[in-house]
């Protein structure tokens, strides 16, 4: 029993004089240190008594790319909460800092220009992004910031805020996949190409903004997000015909310019769609506020174009359209469809001509039979009789359903007597303020457009 009690005093002794000795004698500070670029050096360091340490790289040039948890400092890749970068380090290496789950904060100089795949993905706790040079930060990337790799942040579940500078052209696949706490993106406006996943999961993103430089969506971007704005300014890029491009069409609403190929999308594949207004008007000549004005609009984003213009920047809406502009016009709107064998029926149509294959495309489909059976006269000015029955033809020469005629100069039994109370009982076309039609009056290029925006919108498959 003696020996007993002299045990337990002793190991009750130990403890005491273990309480009071300072926990500083107790652990020493942890510091370790090496190389991670061919002029950056990098340090760990960790106090006596913390929780967590800062790893601090300092040097110039590019980091060292590593595979998953290969870095020098991945033993230590838990117990760190702050990285700085400083000096003039250009790029942060590939899986550099993955998987260092209970970093909170990043410092990184202005000298950055590239940030490579998987760098900071799986950095949990990961909320602040900061750049500059001691003392003074912003939250914000690098401004000079070129190129963010393929899931460069992914899977950083607190990351709230990202602001993607101006100098960056693309965004490689997933690079912000899974971000589920990510509110708020400020994209570059100068960002060209979109790869896909870059933003899938993010269920806390509300609204974003894709600027017109935008050539290239590709699939997946939005997917799994919730409740998404997307706002596309972009009137040119190329889209897939796939719901899941963006994500699921009842989560996300699309909103751009109308005419824009992201309305066509939302329209196709039923997105939620909110235009932002008309778009951008490429002509000089065309006057804001004129009946064709948003006409022209219309046929000049369409894809294929309707019209490009007489000029890169002009339309010339009075003047006349001719034969050939009209059938070309209407083969444009129909989508440039194939006609086979590029064999002309009209001895005035040659194979070099730019209307040629829409020309024959609308002899084939009983468009148009020529001015005689030989000729096309493509030069010649359309009146407005012409137009309305290229059009009634191209529905298939439907029979008006009234036998009202209420305008004098449309005689019953001429040849476009149908199509013109055809077109006046579709809403294709009217007359003038004196109760005429002006059958023989000549059709402006302004007319035209407008005719045909409505013909489309009234038979919108017919030249399919």
């Amino acid at each position: 029993m003696n020996s007993f009690r002299r045990l337990f005093s002793l190991i009750l002794m130990i403890a005491l004089i273990f309480a009071v000795i300072p926990k500083a004698a107790q652990a020493e500070d942890i510091r370790v240190s090496g190389t991670c670029g061919d002029d950056i050096r990098w340090t760990y360091y960790r106090q006596s008594g913390a929780q967590y340490g800062s790893l601090s790289l300092y040097g110039s040039g590019e980091m060292y790319d590593y595979q998953w948890i290969t870095s020098p400092w991945a033993d230590y890749r838990n117990d760190i909460n702050i990285i700085s970068v400083g000096g003039d380090v250009t790029a942060i290496g590939q899986y550099a800092f993955a998987g260092c789950s209970n970093v909170t904060k990043v410092m990184l100089p202005p000298s950055i220009k590239i940030i490579r795949s998987e760098a900071f993905s799986y950095c949990t706790s990961l909320t602040t992004i900061l750049t500059g040079i001691a003392p003074e930060f912003k939250e914000e990337l690098p401004s000079g910031l070129e190129e963010i790799g393929v899931g460069a942040f992914q899977d950083c579940y607190s990351l709230k805020s990202i602001t993607i500078p101006d100098s960056v052209t693309f965004l490689a696949g997933a690079t912000f996949q899974s971000c589920t706490a990510l509110e708020r993106v400020w994209l570059s406006r100068n960002l060209d190409t979109i790869y896909g996943s870059t933003f899938e999961g993010c269920t806390s993103l509300r609204n974003v903004i894709i600027w017109d430089k935008v050539t290239l969506i590709q699939p997946r971007v939005f997917e799994y997000c919730k409740n998404l704005r997307v706002v596309i300014h972009s009137m040119d890029y190329t889209i897939g015909s796939n719901a899941d491009y963006f994500g699921d069409p009842s989560e996300i609403t699309l909103a751009a310019p109308k005419f824009s190929p992201t309305e066509r999308y939302a329209k196709k594949l039923g997105y939620r769609f909110t235009d932002t207004g008309l778009p951008p008007n490429p002509f000089s000549d065309l006057e804001s506020g004129k009946y064709y004005y948003e006409n022209v609009l219309w046929a000049y984003y369409q894809d294929p174009k309707i019209t490009s213009g007489t000029t890169d920047t002009t339309f010339e809406p009075e003047k006349k359209i001719n034969r050939a502009q009209a059938v070309t016009f209407l083969w444009n709107a129909a989508g440039k469809p194939s006609i086979g064998t590029l064999s002309s029926p009209f001895d005035d149509v040659t194979g070099s001509s730019y209307y040629i294959r829409a020309v024959i495309w609308a002899y084939n489909k009983g468009i148009t039979t020529g001015t005689t059976d030989t000729t096309f006269e493509p030069d010649k000015s359309c009146t407005r009789a012409e137009v309305v029955t290229f059009l009634w033809k191209a529905a298939g020469k439907p029979a008006p359903k009234t036998t009202k005629n209420p305008f004098p100069d449309v005689k019953k039994g001429t040849w476009y007597y149908k199509a013109v109370l055809w077109g006046v009982e579709n809403g294709i076309v009217s007359g003038f303020d004196d109760g005429t039609f002006g059958t023989s009056k000549t059709c402006t290029r302004g007319q035209f457009v407008t005719f045909l925006r409505r013909f489309m919108n009234k038979f919108p498959d017919v030249l399919q």
